[in-house]
């Protein structure tokens, strides 16, 4: 999944059977979050995808998922 919304959609469908979803933003994939991790709420916020959006899920800090940092 790439979006928020479809996460917070997931959550909201599979939660009650036990699933939790968990973000963990990166910018390994076209730069897709190039914000800095204090500013990641916010611009989900009012930005994108915006709107007073909130995820539903916890939201961790910035990471790599590829690579030796990984």
């Amino acid at each position: 999944l790439r979006d928020y919304t479809q996460m917070n959609e997931l959550q909201k469908r599979l939660g009650p059977r036990g699933l939790v979803v968990l973000g963990f933003p990166c910018n390994q994939f076209g730069h897709q979050e190039n914000a800095k991790n204090e500013e990641i709420l916010n611009s989900l916020k009012y930005v994108r995808p915006g709107g007073g959006f909130e995820p539903n899920f916890p939201l961790f800090e910035k990471c790599e998922v590829n690579g030796s940092k990984a």
